[in-house]
């Protein structure tokens, strides 16, 4: 048997409105409700991956897990690279970049790789914009 339910309801996905014939129906059509699973799902892994990066950023800062800690941290070594360095002081890499337009930031190139003693730095943007 059938029913003779028919509800206006606002679609979740597209926010158009339409005729429900059940009192459960979230979406307007089979399109809408598999566009947003897929959104939904695109969602999760992006939060996935941030809470990931976070939880990495803080093993990094802190020196790595108290069991087996990481030999190359941040905390460890006297020269840092880029992604480290901006890790270190909070600000981007392009942020860095744009630091490094001063002649005087310290930085050392050996070859291709471009690298930072972090107490040089960190005394360099103390002078420059106050203390950090």
């Amino acid at each position: 048997m059938s029913s003779n339910i028919r509800i206006q309801k606002v679609c979740l996905h597209c926010k158009k409105v339409f005729t429900a014939k059940t009192t459960v129906t979230k979406f307007c059509s089979d399109d809408c409700a598999k566009r947003n699973y897929k959104l939904r799902m695109k969602g999760q892994k992006v939060e996935a991956s941030v809470s990931e990066a976070r939880s990495e950023m803080d093993q990094l800062l802190s020196g790595g897990s108290k069991g087996n800690p990481l030999p190359n941290s941040v905390g460890e070594k006297a020269l840092i690279n880029v992604k480290e360095l901006s890790v270190l002081i909070g600000i981007s890499r392009r942020s860095i970049f744009n630091l490094m337009a001063d002649d005087a930031f310290p930085r050392i190139k050996i070859g291709r790789k471009l690298l930072f003693d972090k107490n040089q730095v960190l005394e360099f943007i103390k002078t420059k914009y106050g203390n950090v």
